[in-house]
């Protein structure tokens, strides 16, 4: 449920005033750009830029539910996925100041039957050190995804998967851990999840599409979650009894730069528990990571749910907020809040390009088909053929197909990916060269062992 975006890219070295509204330049190059995306099927989306609490920009791509043409509109609600971390760190550091809960207080106090849990810390599981494993990589979890799921059913299958690691010997992102602060968080305050989200963050910050969500209802102005698979096809719908505390929030675009202005304007917490929040340990605070932009760094959450993918970072210094939620993506998610960081500091915002995919039919695709590594890159890349169709696969991640634009180059523009193969003779290609967020990596065919 976090989607693992790569550090925007600097692209610059020298300081850069963020804008006090976007100059109409840079509007209108956001707003060419957005829709460019939108025109081309690249993305369905929501974004939203505040600074200092003011609202600078906002602007809505594509559809809430595609059947019937709903469109998007700033006050749609979309799932926002592992961003909820952050409202549930932020409830513990409450609950915290109240005096109910103490960081060094261990799991056992609450559930005992845990491996390790007179170890593991309510700081350990703030910042995924508990060792816990991630209970959303089960095999079994697209099994049941879908139903909904009491809390005994899943601290049942949290029990049966054996942790990964002694706490804080490292870290190791899991949703389990929230799942189970969320838990404390009902123990420590004798009320549910929901009620103390409202009573803390949600009332006090007047938000009014922002709250725990349940089955979507496109009649309520709720967004639906779309994958492109040559069209934009409805993705799985989550019962939100499953990611509980670790992704089960709705919000809009403008709701969440509310959330993160009151946050580090230490209106949710104290200034003390704030510094807490963002010590990283080592790149993961409390439910806050670090992204840089050129000399910058925000601090902010991803999520992934479904066909849903989010973003929503602050830039302390500069009092900049900003939000991309998602619910149909076919395009480099990353390049995005690259664009919308670069109106903000004025920098130029060039359209997207996009390239024109080729049939492969009559190509011979196991000429591409091999084990790939580099001298720049850790990462070894897998490319197969699957149903005719060509992938590739990084080593400890997810395979993705690759779309051909010409006979030696391919993409996935999701990532913003291109791979092109080395011209040869020989019967296989002995390498690639690939490109993705301004990186040049150079990748040769592994030996036959």
């Amino acid at each position: 449920m976090r989607l693992k975006i790569i550090g925007l890219l600097a692209a610059l070295s020298f300081s850069l005033p963020v804008m006090a509204d976007l100059s109409a330049r840079s509007k209108q190059q956001l707003d060419n750009y957005l829709a460019t995306l939108g025109q081309h099927n690249r993305m369905m989306l929501s974004v939203a830029l505040s600074e200092k609490g003011k609202p600078i920009y906002t602007n809505q791509q594509g559809y809430a539910a595609l059947e019937s043409q709903q469109t998007l509109n700033a006050d749609t609600q979309l799932r926002i996925g592992s961003i909820s971390k952050t409202f549930t760190a932020v409830m513990v550091m409450q609950l915290v100041e109240q005096g109910k809960l103490q960081l060094d207080w261990t799991l056992g106090q609450y559930f005992p039957d845990f491996p390790n849990s007179d170890k593991i810390t309510i700081q350990q599981l703030l910042t995924h050190r508990s060792g816990l494993f991630n209970f959303t990589d089960a095999q079994d979890y697209s099994q049941y995804m879908q139903s909904p799921q009491s809390h005994q059913q899943m601290l049942d299958r949290f029990l049966a998967l054996p942790p990964n690691f002694d706490p804080d010997e490292k870290q190791d992102y899991s949703n389990t851990n929230y799942y189970l602060l969320s838990l404390i968080i009902e123990k420590a305050s004798g009320k549910s999840y929901a009620e103390v989200l409202n009573k803390q963050i949600v009332e006090p910050l007047a938000l009014k599409r922002t709250g725990y969500g349940g089955k979507i209802t496109p009649e309520q102005n709720q967004a639906l979650s779309y994958q492109w698979q040559g069209d934009w096809q409805r993705a799985t719908e989550t019962d939100m009894s499953v990611p509980f505390g670790a992704g089960a929030l709705v919000s809009t675009a403008s709701e969440l730069n509310q959330f993160f202005q009151a946050l580090f304007s230490a209106k949710l917490v104290s200034a003390d528990s704030l510094k807490k929040m963002q010590k990283m340990q080592p790149d993961y605070g409390f439910a806050l990571s670090p992204i840089p932009f050129n000399q910058y760094q925000l601090l902010g959450h991803s999520g992934g749910i479904d066909g849903f993918v989010s973003m929503s970072a602050y830039l302390p210094e500069k009092g900049l907020a900003i939000t991309a939620l998602s619910n149909g993506v076919n395009y480099s998610f990353n390049d995005v809040l690259i664009a919308m960081l670069s109106a903000c500091f004025d920098m130029p915002v060039r359209p997207p390009e996009f390239a024109t995919a080729i049939d492969t039919k009559d190509m011979d695709l196991q000429r591409f088909v091999g084990n790939y590594v580099s001298s720049q890159l850790p990462l070894e890349i897998k490319v197969f053929v699957q149903d005719k169709q060509l992938f590739a696969q990084a080593s400890g991640q997810g395979a993705f197909p690759l779309t051909a634009v010409n006979e030696r180059e391919f993409v996935f523009e999701q990532a913003g990916i291109r791979m092109s193969f080395d011209a040869t003779d020989e019967p296989q290609f002995s390498g690639f060269v690939l490109k993705q967020g301004g990186g040049v990596f150079q990748y040769q065919r592994k030996p036959a062992e």
